[in-house]
């Protein structure tokens, strides 16, 4: 949903940051969550079929790869 896909034109390209948002559980424990605004807005608009482009770069480490990754997060921590 981040990057386009060969049969699906950009309609929308943003940048902005991208980054890992911490939720503290009721039992104390964190849960890591995809965060940053622009990030947010890029895959909800993927998600509804519109074509997207994220410009900013990613890191290459586990978090960075589960920011790229289309499908619905799931960490390990």
């Amino acid at each position: 949903m981040v990057f386009p896909s060969p049969d699906q034109p950009v309609h929308v390209a943003t940048a902005g940051e991208a980054l890992i948002d911490l939720i503290e559980e009721a039992d104390g424990r964190l849960r890591p969550c995809h965060g940053g605004a622009v990030y947010n807005l890029t895959r909800a608009l993927g998600l509804q079929g519109v074509g997207t482009l994220y410009l900013n770069p990613l890191s290459r480490d586990r978090l960075g790869r589960g920011l790229a990754d289309t499908s619905p997060p799931r960490w390990r921590w």
